[in-house]
This record gives structure tokens, C-alpha cells and sequence, in this order.
């Protein structure tokens, strides 16, 4: 069942680094399972100005925030079905690179 913050739970310690609490308003029914799950904004928050000041600080919290984007993003990919088997493209063509040379191309060429 979804909870409300505020309302049926309230958070704790957000941004710590050694972490928080989640306290329940009324505890949840013995064996029940409780799942915390993160939702981060996607959005930039620092604007960063050319020749302005560049801290470790404001950098590292923003790669942090990337990252939990990121891991955002990721837990709503849906997961791959068991019963379906995966079918990867022969060797040879997961093999080029992304953006092909000309000294790849003629070699592909040649081999054809």
C-alpha cells in the first residue's frame, strides 16, 4: 500500500552522509515488507558561469546527483522476460565500432 510522506511516515536525515529514518505514524503489520524507493527530479540545478568559480563541492554533488538519475532512470527500464531468449546480432557486426573509418570500411569491403 503507498504511504504519504508526512502524513503516514516522515524522513530523516536526508542529504547526511551516514544516512537517516523513515518513522511510521502507525507501524506496519507484523512481516510486512517496506520498500524505500528513491525519485530524483531530472533537472540541473547548477548553472556553472565560464571562468567562475569551479568547487569540488558543487561538482561532486552534481555527479552525484547524475548518478542517481541515472539509477533512477535505470529502475524504470523494464526488466528482460526469463522466457524469451535473448538474440544478439552475429559476431561481425557487434564487433565494428560505433562510427565506422574508412581504413575499417575498405577492410569490410574486402572481406565481403
Amino acid at each position: 500500500m503507498l504511504k504519504t510522506l508526512n502524513v503516514d511516515y516522515t524522513v530523516t536525515g536526508v542529504g547526511v552522509e551516514a544516512g537517516g529514518s523513515v518513522v511510521f505514524g502507525a507501524a506496519p503489520a507484523a512481516l510486512v515488507a517496506i520498500g524505500l524507493v528513491r525519485q530524483v527530479a531530472i533537472k540541473r540545478d547548477t548553472d556553472y558561469q565560464h571562468a567562475g568559480d569551479f568547487e569540488s563541492t558543487d561538482v561532486n554533488r552534481d555527479f552525484d546527483r547524475i548518478v542517481m538519475m541515472l539509477r533512477t532512470a535505470g529502475s524504470r527500464l523494464p526488466t528482460p522476460c526469463a522466457s524469451r531468449p535473448v538474440i544478439l546480432p552475429m559476431a561481425c557486426c557487434r564487433a565494428r565500432p560505433i562510427v565506422p573509418s574508412r581504413t575499417w570500411l575498405s577492410m569490410r569491403r574486402a572481406t565481403l
